[in-house]
């Protein structure tokens, strides 16, 4: 082994895996997926085999217990399923499988407080205290007074992640009774880090906070709010914040992300559910996401804001000035814009791109970081590219697990192999995005290691040729 690979190692070894799997994860999902003049696009057929390769392939090395998809190109949809209803079961998964999605129920709540806006009831300039109770004292008051809803919907308020009042059980799941009183306790109670509006935190409490000021605002529950603005008007029947003795027979079980054997049960979170626990199927969510395509691509030709615009207003997101967040959706700067999610038991991933009139939803039994790297997986392969893109995405993805199973020189041996495979995996992206690991942890020498490795395999990239000019201009 050369210097340089042992220094690429010895610096590596001093980061943690947590930190490491975010970078990779952040490198691949900001490429942007473009096809050269040169290139044909694949058969529409091809595309699909290569998502459920994918999907299959990623399920299998994080050993998924179940996972519901839909890939809509054009207006039609494509189902995609893996897995059964319960480990050992009989009953497969399918479009009306229900799941708990997570952070993507943030989407209704930017849905909800966006038609508010649109009738006069809320605006985005809004200080909150004008719409909370009196009864908060005035350290509070003044404490809140500088936090508007905008800082709410952009992450900007200085709350905190999560409510202090919030618990997980031994399986990771969260069962609590949460109710007005426990908010405005937090409320009294909270620290605010920053001054509202001059940093970036994400917060599902402050999106929590945003769901009772809608209620507040409209005089009326936030299941009404979601039902009149979201369910019922796109045609949701299987969407909702609870789910009736009926539905309880497609709800899917869910499994703890660290321990994929060990069943959990779905959040109960009371007054903290809103943004964090809706139930849907990919089936509802797929409807949803044929209208939202079409009010975007009416937004992009004629400047049409529909309450399902989301990103007409938006700020960035920290330091990466490509990703920005709207009213619960992102934008990640290359024509892709959505949410996802990730709960101890459920994952579910939500991924449009206006331009390309294509989309991607995914709910799974059981979540992490992969699920991310799978939706831009799939978002590549319905981009049109000509390479292997599933084989591609399944091979960074053996690396990342090798790495976090069992650490750091058997995901380089990994690497190795992948890369002198004929024919390797390893394409062009990919190995942009180790590059951009390397320069992350600003390890000139890793950097070095994997952008001659890839001059070496691919001389005439002009991705390759650019990420180095680019470097040395540094």
């Amino acid at each position: 082994m050369d210097r340089c690979t042992q220094r690429l190692k010895t610096q590596m070894k001093r980061q943690t895996n947590k930190h490491l799997i975010l970078v990779v994860f952040c490198s691949l999902a900001l490429l942007p997926f473009q096809r050269t003049d040169a290139q044909e696009a694949p058969d529409p057929k091809e595309k699909l085999q290569a998502v459920s390769r994918t999907m299959q392939g990623i399920m299998s090395i994080h050993d998924i217990p179940s996972a519901s998809a839909i890939v809509l190109v054009d207006g039609t949809t494509h189902v995609v399923n893996f897995g059964k209803q319960t480990r050992g079961g009989k009953t497969n998964v399918d479009q009306k499988s229900i799941y708990q999605i997570a952070s993507l129920s943030k989407t209704f709540v930017g849905i909800v407080t966006h038609e508010l806006m649109k009738i006069g009831v809320l605006k985005v300039d809004d200080s909150i205290t004008k719409h909370l109770p009196n009864d908060l004292n005035e350290e509070t008051k003044k404490k809140l007074s500088k936090i508007t809803v905008a800082h709410l919907l952009h992450h900007r308020s200085g709350l905190p992640r999560s409510s202090p009042q919030r618990t997980k059980d031994k399986t990771g799941s969260v069962n609590i009774t949460y109710t007005d009183a426990n908010l405005l306790q937090d409320l009294n109670q909270i620290k605010l880090p920053f001054e509202p509006g001059t940093k970036v935190a994400y917060s599902n409490f402050g999106y929590a906070l945003l769901a009772h000021l809608c209620e507040r605002a409209a005089g009326k529950p936030y299941a009404e709010l979601l039902k009149e603005y979201v369910t019922q008007k796109y045609s949701m029947p299987n969407t909702g914040l609870s789910i009736t003795s009926a539905q309880q027979e497609f709800l899917v079980t869910p499994y703890n992300d660290d321990d994929r054997n060990m069943a959990t049960t779905p959040w109960s979170m009371g007054k903290l559910a809103p943004p964090s626990a809706v139930y849907s199927t990919t089936e509802d969510l797929a409807r949803l996401m044929k209208i939202q395509l079409k009010d975007y691509q009416a937004f992009e030709a004629n400047s049409v804001v529909s309450p399902l615009v989301l990103t007409n207003n938006k700020r960035e997101m920290g330091n990466n000035s490509e990703l920005s967040y709207g009213y619960g959706f992102y934008d990640s700067g290359n024509g892709k814009l959505g949410h996802g999610g990730g709960m101890d038991g459920y994952g579910s991933e939500y991924v449009i791109a206006p331009s390309s009139n294509t989309g991607f939803v995914m709910l799974t039994s059981s979540c992490g970081p992969w699920s991310i790297r799978l939706a831009d997986g799939v978002m590549k392969i319905l981009a049109g590219t000509q390479e292997d893109i599933a084989s591609e995405v399944i091979a960074v993805e053996k690396i990342i697990v090798e790495f976090r199973t069992k650490g750091l020189d058997a995901a380089f041996q990994v690497y190795q192999k992948l890369r002198s495979a004929k024919p390797s995996p390893l394409g062009v992206d990919s190995r942009i995005s180790l590059v951009n690991l390397a320069n992350q942890f600003r390890l000139d020498d890793a950097a070095k290691l994997f952008l001659g490795d890839a001059l070496e395999d691919f001389p005439k990239s002009k991705k390759l040729k650019s990420l180095k000019e680019q470097l040395e201009g540094q």
